[in-house]
């Protein structure tokens, strides 16, 4: 089971879905560790796998994964 959250938008002006994937429904949103442990999005970003690349309105988690990303480039 994954828990999918939209955005301001949950599609990009192509039609394809925009979504957060989550493991386990957060207790704590805001929390970077739960971000970069609990959201498909920000693991794939703290081993490398993404590139922080987000497009206005969607940038709910922005600062966080930029965060993640450095933390990594160190």
């Amino acid at each position: 089971i994954v828990y999918l959250e939209a955005d301001k938008d949950d599609k990009d002006k192509y039609g394809r879905s925009l979504y957060y994937v989550w493991f386990e429904v957060p207790e704590n949103e805001y929390d970077i560790d739960v971000i970069s442990t609990e959201m498909l999005n920000g693991i794939l970003v703290k081993n490398g796998y993404a590139e922080v690349a987000t497009y206005k309105p969607n940038v709910k988690y922005e600062d966080y994964f930029e965060s993640i990303e450095e933390s990594i480039q160190r």
